[in-house]
């Protein structure tokens, strides 16, 4: 059944007489002829104080959580002002909210657009509506629970007695209501409501197209705007590749408006189908993105293809082009770049491996030669100590005592050189032996040189401390050799230190370790650590006793780990030697 079919039964019931019928079917033509919800709400409130005859009339609207006035009619500016918005707020200013979370909306407004009313009362209606010819005699006989919620009671303070509110219904929401303010009593009958309720369900029914044309103009006036505004081309094109649609910046490009032109043409200057085209693709629902350069001018474009829907048909086909030719010549010089740095990187890698493996060839020969003349010069050395012992024995009562201090001195310096031969071999060694990974527990290798150490001068009292745990991956016999080296020196350097104390620990750098040997004996001056191990180069001469090759020794079995060793030091305070060895 129409409206105009329950109008006329409400007239047969005798609900409404002809000027009530009349009016309404004006209504529902004056709906049907609006432009924009603006224009239908200045038709409808005109209507609605002249079919009620009341003072003034309003109408809410939802507006994201609350329903402000959406247009006046009658009411004063003060008023509107004021109640416009329902939602409650708290000291701090923040919106009220319910134990689900919905906002709370205050007086009899609020009570309509959140469905709250029980239609047991004589003020409210079936449909959800509220009515009253007199605000102030409700008041005085109704309870605040029997109105649902807290009233402001702004319109019986401002003297409006008659008060009437119809919910618009938008399927299963309310979407807003249509107000009714007269000072007079007695304004709305029964009738007069029911008729209103049925004439709010074409008003709905208006504002929502009126909303849904407004919200669709607006979309195509801005997505319009951003088209004409963009910087890159624009164009649209049918199945059978005319231009539809072309934005501004693309005209200005081609030189012309290109409406109903072929876009192979127009674009490129060809006079046929471009060879990259997707057309097919794009009308089978597919989007697609290429970078092309155009054989019309030579640039380079970036081209994005989407289909345009229309009642779920592709009717059309949208192109956004971006010219990126200076991206793409930036690009271009980049590989070229990348390319001669490679070729650089090799050229390089190539003349580093040749030096390496000369270098390499070098160091081996150099050794070989060293170990070698090391070897060949102990036979001498073995002659000169025991012709020196024998002409000592069978010659010593006949040589004078400055002869025989001689041949000390002689067999002295002899011994000394075979030391130094043997730590030249040693050293020689070092740098020959292949390199046998084992697991190593340097916790438990110190341990065990501290205790021999200690054994062969058992009257020293020495503080010693070594961090439990401490395991890396290396050779054993070069790494023992290397404690022994670092700790000997330790040892050695406390022997006129009281409270002597050694300590061997670790600390953490990044995702290795920093192993260290820390003592607190004669230490070194900073400005001489370069000549620490450098071969026979000694800071400490006379005092104690050393050939000057055990801290070559050691870096020489750091760097065959390819780890690192240093030292820090102050004359009298002791001296700390650091070395690092890979994961």
């Amino acid at each position: 059944m129409t409206t105009e079919d329950l109008l006329q039964d409400l007239k047969k019931k005798g609900e409404l007489d002809e000027r009530h019928l009349l009016a309404s079917i004006r209504l529902l033509h004056l709906l049907a002829s609006g432009k924009s919800s603006e224009e239908v709400m200045s038709t409808l409130l005109p209507f609605f104080q002249e079919l009620s005859g009341c003072e003034a009339v309003a109408v809410r609207l939802r507006e994201e959580e609350d329903y402000p006035y959406f247009h006046t009619l009658g009411f004063a500016s003060e008023f509107v002002n004021a109640e416009s918005h329902l939602c409650a707020k708290d000291l701090a200013g923040q919106i009220k909210r319910d134990n689900i979370g919905n906002p709370v909306l205050e007086c009899m407004c609020g009570n309509i657009l959140c469905g709250r009313f029980d239609h047991g009362k004589p003020f409210f209606t079936p449909n959800g509506s509220f009515w009253t010819n007199s605000t102030s005699e409700l008041l005085e006989g109704t309870t605040e629970e029997d109105l649902q919620s807290r009233t402001r009671n702004r319109c019986s303070a401002e003297g409006y007695e008659s008060v009437a509110l119809v919910p618009l219904h938008h399927n299963e929401e309310i979407i807003g209501l249509i107000q009714f303010n007269d000072r007079r009593k007695d304004r709305f009958s029964k009738g007069f409501i029911s008729l209103v309720e049925l004439l709010a369900d074409s008003v709905t029914v208006a504002v929502v197209r009126r909303w849904e044309e407004d919200s669709l103009r607006k979309r195509e006036e801005y997505y319009r705007a951003m088209v004409t505004a963009f910087d890159g081309l624009i164009y649209i094109c049918s199945a059978d590749y005319r231009i539809e649609f072309l934005n501004e910046a693309l005209k200005r490009r081609i030189g012309h408006d290109a409406t109903g032109e072929p876009c192979y043409e127009a674009l490129h200057g060809l006079d046929a189908i471009c060879p990259w085209c997707k057309n097919d693709l794009i009308f089978a629902g597919e989007s697609h993105r290429w970078v092309v350069q155009s054989p019309k001018d030579n640039r380079w474009y970036e081209v994005s293809n989407t289909p345009i829907r229309k009642n779920n048909k592709i009717v059309s086909k949208q192109a956004m082009i971006m010219d990126v030719t200076e991206r793409q010549q930036l690009h271009e010089e980049i590989l070229r770049k990348q390319q001669d740095l490679i070729l650089a990187n090799d050229l390089l890698e190539s003349r580093v491996a040749e030096r390496t493996a000369n270098l390499e060839a070098a160091m081996r020969e150099h050794e070989s030669f060293s170990y070698s003349v090391s070897h060949d010069l102990r036979a001498p050395l073995r002659h000169i100590n025991s012709f020196s012992a024998i002409m000592m024995e069978e010659l010593a009562d006949e040589l004078p005592p400055t002869s025989k201090d001689y041949l000390e001195r002689i067999r002295s310096a002899s011994n000394r050189m075979g030391g130094l031969i043997d730590h030249l071999l040693e050293l020689s060694r070092v740098g020959r032996a292949a390199l046998k990974l084992e697991p190593v527990d340097l916790s438990e290798m110190a341990a065990s040189i501290l205790t021999v150490l200690q054994e062969m001068e058992p009257k020293r009292t020495v503080k010693i401390f070594v961090e439990e745990d401490m395991r890396v991956l290396g050779d054993r016999t070069l790494l023992q050799q290397l404690l022994q080296n670092l700790l000997g020196n330790a040892w050695k350097y406390t022997s006129k230190t009281v409270n002597a104390h050694i300590e061997f620990g670790s600390s953490k750098r990044g995702e290795g370790a920093v192993f260290y040997v820390k003592d607190n004996g004669a230490g070194f001056d900073m400005q001489y650590k370069d000549n620490l191990f450098v071969a026979f180069q000694r800071l400490h001469t006379g005092e104690f006793e050393g050939e000057g090759i055990g801290l070559t020794t050691a870096q020489r079995i750091i760097q065959r780990h390819s780890g690192d060793i240093w030292a820090e030091g102050e004359v009298g305070k002791g001296a700390t030697f650091y070395f690092t060895l890979p994961n």
